[in-house]
This record gives C-alpha cells, sequence and structure tokens, in this order.
C-alpha cells in the first residue's frame, strides 16, 4: 500500500491515464493488417524465425529483402514485430495490444517529463482553496491529450506505425534520463550513458529520432543556463546523429527519400514548407475529418491564401515563443519542442507521394500538448479576471473535458475505420475523392478480394487522376489480365514501363502476359529485361525458365532454374520444375540429386518426397519408391500419394494393402477414375469379379470416356457371357484409342458364330 502522498498521486494519475488510453484504442483489437502491413508483417519471412534476428540488422536485409521501399532501417521495430509473430503468429490481436502497450507506455513517460518540466511550487485555483502541485496539474492533463488525441489513430492503430510510437518510447526515456542525470546523485554517470544508449535505439526504430539532440540543446539553454556541462554533454548526442545519418547517406541515400518528388523551385519550395506546417498545426488544434491521404497542391506563389494565413500564424507563435522564453520557460520549450520535431518533415525534403501523413505527428504532438496543458492550466490559476471572465477556473475546467470528450470520440470513430481495408479505403476515396493514392489502394483491395472488374475500374480513376502513376498502370494491367483482356493488359504494362523503366515488375507482369498469349519469343525477351534490373529476381529466372522448357531450349531452362535457386535455397517450384525436367529428358539420377537436395534444406514438404518416390518408380526401385510416397503421406501429402502407393503395392503382389491405399486416395479425392479403375483391376485379377465389375462401372461413373475402364468392364463382361455388353464397350475402348480392345471385340464374336 502506497503510503507517502506525493507516490500516491502519481500511482492515482497514472492509473486513471492507463485506463482512459486502453478504452480509447480498445476497439482496434479486432482490426485486421491494412495497407502496408501484409507485406512488411504478415507476408514477410524473414519475421517467422529467430534464426533472422541476426540478418534483419544487416545493410543488405534493408537493400535487397526488405519488403518495403529501400531507404529506412528499421531494424529494432522489425525485431518487435518478429517477437510478435513468434508470440501470436498471424493473429493481428496480439500485434494491436503490443501497439497499445507501446502507447501506454509513452502516455506515461509524457506524464513524467511534464513533471520534470514544471516548477515545484504550490498554487491554488481561484475560489476555494485547492492546494495542489502544479506538476500534478499540467502533466496530467498534457499526458492524457497525448493518449486520446485523435492524430495518433495513425500510428497506433495502423501496426507497421509501431516504428513512430517505439522510436518515440526511447526518445522520450533518453529525454528523461539525460534531465535527470544533475537530479540523481551519485548516478549521473549511469543516467547520462542509459540516455545515450536509448537514442541509438530511437534512431534504430524510426530516422526522425535523430532531433534528439536539438531537443536536449534547447532544454540546456532554457532551463539550465547555470548548467557549464549542459551543452558539452549534448555533444555526443550530436556525434550519434552525424554518424547515423552518415550512414544513412552512404547506404540509403538520406533519412527520407520520394524518387516521385518533382523539382518545384525555391520560391514554391519555402511556400509549401510554410503551408505544412499551417496543415499540421491545424490538425493538431482540430484533428476531426482524418485522412490517410490528404493532397497537397504546390503553392505557386508565396501570397497563396494558404501560405499567407500559415505565415501570419506560423509568426505569431513564434513572437510569442520568443516572448515568453525568459517567464514561461515551459511554454517556450514545448513550442520549441513542436517545430524542432515536425522540422525535417514538413516536406524539406518534398514527399511529393504523401506530402502530409497524420503519423509524423506522434513524437511533435507531445509539444502541443505541452503547450495546451499549460494554457488551460494557466487560465485555471489565473486570480485575476481575464476578459471579464469570472470563474476562469470552471471554464478552464470546461473547455478541458469538451476537449477531452471531443479528442476521445474523435479518436473510437477514427479507430472503426480502420475495421477493414474495404471500410478504410473507401472512405479514404470518399474524404479524398482527388486522390490518385486511395484510388490505387481501392484498387489492390479489390485485386485480393478477387473483384477484378471493380479493381480495374479504381485503377483506371488512379492513372486518370494521376496519369504518371506507374504502379497504378501496373496494377490495372494485372487486373486486365484476371478478366483475360490481354491486349489491354499488355498496353497498360507499358505504359507503365515508359513511366518507369526501372520497375522489374512491370517487365515481368508483361513478359508473363506474353507467356501467356504463347508469344514466347517476347515472353523471353522482357523476362530478360527484369532479370537484368535486378540480377537477383528468382521469379524472373524462374518463369524464364518454364518458357524455354515450352520451347524445349532445355540446357538453357536448367540453367536458370539452378540460378532461381542459388538465389533462394528453399525455392520450392524451382527444385520441382528442375527436377521435373530431368525427369522429362531421361537424367534420373541427376532429378534424384535435385529432390534429395531440396529435402536437405526443407524435410517436411511433402511435394519433394512425392518427386522422390516418381523418381524411383521410374528406375524400377520399389521398395525405395514406397518408402519415399510413406514419408509424403507422413508429411501430409494428398490423395496422388496414396494413389502411388497403391500402384506400387499392386505392383508388388501386395493387394491387401493396395485396396487400402486407393480407397485412402478416393477418400480424399472422391472424382479419381484412375482409382476405381485399379481396384477393379485388383479385384479381377483375385478373381472377385462382381466387385471388380462395380469399381469398373464406377469409374465410368466419374468419366464416361475412360478408355481403359470400358476396356476393363468388356472384358469382365466377355467372361461373364454377356456378349452385347461387352461389345458395345469395346467398341467405345476402341473409339477412346484402347486399340487392345479389338481382341476383346474378336473374341465376342467368334463366340457369337
Amino acid at each position: 500500500m502506497i503510503k507517502d502522498p506525493f507516490l500516491k498521486n502519481h500511482a492515482f494519475a497514472v492509473s486513471i491515464l492507463i485506463i482512459i488510453t486502453s478504452a480509447v484504442f480498445f476497439n482496434t483489437l479486432g482490426n485486421p493488417f491494412m495497407w502496408d502491413d501484409r507485406d512488411l508483417i504478415a507476408e514477410n519471412r524473414y519475421l517467422k524465425s529467430p534464426e533472422h534476428i541476426p540478418y534483419i540488422f544487416t545493410v543488405r536485409y534493408w537493400q535487397n529483402d526488405h519488403p518495403g521501399s529501400v531507404g529506412p532501417y528499421r531494424p529494432l521495430t522489425t525485431l518487435s514485430f518478429l517477437v510478435d509473430h513468434i508470440i501470436w503468429g498471424v493473429s493481428t490481436y496480439g500485434y494491436h495490444l503490443t501497439n497499445i502497450i507501446l502507447h501506454i507506455i509513452n502516455v506515461i513517460l509524457i506524464y513524467f517529463l511534464a513533471g520534470t518540466l514544471v516548477p515545484q511550487r504550490k498554487t491554488s485555483l481561484s475560489g476555494p482553496k485547492l492546494s495542489l502541485p502544479v506538476w500534478v496539474g499540467i502533466p496530467f492533463i498534457s499526458a492524457l491529450l497525448f493518449a486520446i488525441h485523435p492524430i495518433h489513430t495513425e500510428s497506433v492503430t495502423w501496426i507497421k506505425n509501431r516504428s513512430d510510437i517505439l522510436a518515440s518510447l526511447f526518445f522520450l526515456s533518453a529525454f528523461l534520463l539525460f534531465v535527470k542525470r544533475s537530479d540523481t546523485a551519485g548516478k549521473s554517470g549511469i543516467c547520462y550513458l542509459s540516455s545515450l544508449m536509448l537514442f541509438i535505439l530511437a534512431v534504430v526504430s524510426k530516422e526522425t529520432a535523430f532531433t534528439l539532440p536539438f531537443i536536449l540543446t534547447a532544454y540546456t539553454l532554457l532551463f539550465r543556463r547555470g548548467d557549464c556541462k549542459g551543452p558539452a554533454l549534448t555533444l555526443p548526442f550530436y556525434v550519434v546523429m552525424f554518424l547515423f545519418l552518415a550512414f544513412k547517406f552512404i547506404f540509403f541515400g538520406g533519412v527520407e527519400s520520394d524518387v516521385t518528388s518533382p523539382d518545384i523551385g525555391l520560391v514554391s519550395h519555402i511556400s509549401l514548407i510554410i503551408k505544412t506546417l499551417g496543415v499540421y498545426i491545424w490538425l493538431l488544434i482540430l484533428p476531426f475529418n482524418l485522412t490517410a491521404e490528404r493532397t497537397l497542391d504546390v503553392p505557386a506563389s508565396i501570397l497563396e491564401p494558404g501560405v499567407l494565413i500559415s505565415g501570419i500564424g506560423l509568426i505569431a507563435i513564434l513572437t510569442c515563443v520568443i516572448l515568453s522564453m525568459k517567464r514561461k520557460k515551459m511554454f517556450a520549450f514545448s513550442a520549441f519542442w513542436f517545430f524542432i520535431t515536425i522540422g525535417p518533415l514538413s516536406n524539406i525534403i518534398f514527399l511529393a507521394s504523401r506530402p502530409i501523413a497524420e503519423q509524423r505527428l506522434y513524437i511533435p504532438s507531445a509539444g502541443f500538448v505541452l503547450v495546451l496543458a499549460c494554457a488551460l492550466w494557466g487560465l485555471a490559476v489565473n486570480h485575476t479576471e481575464p476578459f471579464g471572465i469570472r470563474h476562469p477556473a470552471r471554464l478552464a475546467g470546461a473547455f478541458f473535458i469538451i476537449i477531452a470528450l471531443s479528442y476521445s470520440y474523435g479518436t473510437w470513430s477514427r479507430n472503426r475505420d480502420w475495421r477493414s481495408p474495404l471500410v478504410f479505403w473507401k472512405e479514404t476515396v470518399k474524404d479524398s475523392p482527388s486522390s490518385s493514392r486511395a484510388y490505387y489502394n481501392l484498387g489492390n483491395v479489390y485485386s485480393r478480394r478477387g473483384r477484378h472488374r471493380e479493381a480495374a475500374d479504381a485503377f483506371e480513376e488512379a492513372v486518370r487522376l494521376w496519369p504518371k502513376h506507374g504502379y497504378a498502370y501496373n496494377n490495372l494491367g494485372n487486373s486486365y489480365m484476371k478478366l483475360g483482356e490481354y491486349e489491354k493488359a499488355i498496353k497498360a504494362f507499358i505504359t507503365a514501363i515508359n513511366i518507369d523503366s526501372e520497375d522489374k515488375e512491370t517487365y515481368y507482369n508483361l513478359a508473363n502476359a506474353y507467356e501467356t498469349l504463347g508469344v514466347y519469343k517476347m515472353a523471353i525477351r522482357f523476362y530478360g529485361e527484369a532479370i537484368q534490373k535486378d540480377s537477383r529476381y528468382k521469379e524472373a529466372y524462374y518463369s524464364m525458365g518454364n518458357v524455354l522448357a515450352e520451347t524445349a531450349e532445355y540446357e538453357e531452362a536448367i540453367d536458370l532454374f539452378k540460378r532461381a535457386i542459388e538465389i533462394d535455397g528453399e525455392y520450392i517450384e524451382a527444385y520441382n520444375n528442375l527436377g521435373s525436367l530431368y525427369v522429362n529428358t531421361g537424367r534420373i539420377d541427376e532429378a534424384l540429386r535435385v529432390y534429395r537436395k531440396a529435402l536437405s534444406f526443407i524435410p517436411e514438404n511433402p511435394v519433394f518426397y512425392y518427386n522422390l518416390g516418381r523418381v524411383y518408380f521410374i528406375k524400377g526401385e520399389l521398395p525405395k519408391a514406397l518408402r519415399a510416397f510413406e514419408a509424403a503421406a507422413r508429411k501430409g501429402g494428398g490423395a496422388d500419394v496414396y494413389f502411388n502407393m497403391g500402384v506400387i503395392l499392386s505392383d508388388m503382389g501386395m493387394f491387401k494393402e493396395a485396396v487400402s491405399k486407393f480407397e485412402k486416395s478416393l477418400e480424399l479425392e472422391p472424382n479419381e477414375a484412375d482409382a476405381y479403375n485399379r481396384l477393379g483391376l485388383i479385384y479381377r485379377r483375385i478373381g472377385k469379379y462382381d466387385k471388380a465389375e462395380k469399381y469398373f462401372e464406377r469409374a465410368l461413373k466419374v468419366d464416361e470416356h475412360y478408355g481403359k475402364a470400358h476396356y476393363n468392364i468388356a472384358a469382365i463382361y466377355l467372361e461373364s457371357g454377356r456378349k452385347k455388353a461387352a461389345v458395345r464397350h469395346a467398341l467405345k475402348a476402341m473409339e477412346l484409342g484402347e486399340s487392345r480392345a479389338e481382341d476383346i471385340l474378336r473374341a465376342a464374336m467368334e463366340k457369337t458364330e
């Protein structure tokens, strides 16, 4: 039990914050993977085993194997997804729970951060004396507003954006420990080094955390002017920042990049930055009508209304900040926090594909809620009557309640928009009808659901809004392919290539379209183009190998399958087709080596045991073939596995065992005429003609054009003296290519004579 009233205040405030934050984001737990989540998390094979942990920290992973765009380096966030995958698999409940817990931790950190900045003295509210520590007021208000602010839905609800939450956790922790180093006797060194380490963890969670040294400098200059060591102690943070930025520029070309960014000129660019800051401030003040795709027109002049209004607002804010630096340090620092952290994200590098993103406000919003909390608390403790207001404390309380309820409802409501990809993108298209990317993503949702006509319509609208949207043309081509409109697909792919001649997938898809049409020469050409764009493009090697095998260029096909396997040692389809090609060209021993090698890499795959069994069967090594098929059955093989086991056991004279395997095959695949026919042959061989006849009839019921079954039942009818029926089935068998039925026909005619 906590007896210290000071600690009791903390415990009560933190408990309330945890409950409210959990309640507001509770409705996200059932939300599915959204947008990039499926590629980056659910289908990322490097998140499925702890053995990949070292690899996700390498540059190679982020340059070659990371399923997202090249540029980010966020191994710690990726590691958290790997841990989630180990615990939860692909159940999104656990991923959302992790995001909520991390957000709650950040809320608590904001509470204590504000507590370190507020002067530790007591005040009283107007009216009845309420002796409360100031930092119980501002910390709680700011933390609560941070907890429930609707702008955070994109960071908390969108699983992929854990990078914002995780980076903020380390960012805030590093700041708090840096501040505490001077307040903790005997442990300042530990606090300082821990702060530096946490800063490193922050920047490898998300690059935008690199602004921390500037925050520390602002804090030192405002609150620690008498600390001569303060400025010097920030230097190691700048060293880490510059080393990280150098690392990013050397290996990834910068902190943030956007290949679609046009050259817009200096005046327009400055105007765009001013306008962007204005939009972000407006979203924090009135976080309603939120949308994932917010268009932002590039200003042609600094005199445009949007730029002028933003500029005037920024000048007013900065003037207030400068005037308050001596008397209201908390307010000034909070404003600096916002501008320092949002600055690099305010289109200094023009992010044309998504110039405004709500997720970018996660860390900057801490500065905003601190300013708002200061304003509300300042009004509450004002002992005068500002603007004739008789009860400022009551007014401040009313404002706070209205803001808190509005924010809570806005967050809860916005979370519901994320309950399904289709709902989300339909809402986004409705809110941003001029956004090409919104229609593009809506088309992707329709495509994944097999609604290809609606997908094509959405992609067509996307390219109408932005004729240079190469990805939309590519996906439009894929939709046309699904609809069987191959000529349209080819035209769309060619348009996409004309827009972006470096996109390997478009070349691959164009090649696939030509392959589908049987234009193999063009297919080979464009698979080759795809390989030129990416020498490790395993799917292109594999598909080109299939085309060359189809055109009987076997050696070249073999080389391509081998190259695909070199790139990915677990490429199941490449192993299968290479082995099959060896079998078809009579190179049985080489096929055996391929399947054995495949099993050494992927020992749990039933397909390789099945193929191994087929090869042993071709070689006449029936016991080995049987063992291979038995292994395939243990690994989860299907009807074909049991069928082949039945064939081998029958050839080995083990008829009882063969019957059980054929019956198991039919249990898994009831419409397999060959299995019925094989059972008929066994029963005929052991003299059970009635049963044999029954199974031959069932084979014909499944497939009336099955020549072997007609032949076999004709033989049964002949032996039982039913010559007319024997003649009828023998004639049908001959019609279907069973020339040996002529002997039955001749025998039946002789008996008639």
